[in-house]
């Protein structure tokens, strides 16, 4: 592949990505989320079984 088509290419992902990003925080508002908000939450849910008295 040339570089013209690595560009073009790069650039689809880079608009794939940001509107992911947009369609997920504008999901999340719905559940008064922030994406921040999320991941920790993710973590969390990952992470089980965890208590409330571990760090």
């Amino acid at each position: 592949m040339g570089k013209k088509t690595n560009k073009k290419i790069e650039e689809k992902i880079r608009n794939i990505a940001k509107n992911l990003n947009q369609y997920t925080k504008d999901h999340l508002k719905c559940y008064n989320l922030t994406l921040g908000r999320f991941h920790v939450l993710r973590v969390i849910i990952e992470s089980q079984p965890v208590s409330m008295g571990e760090r």
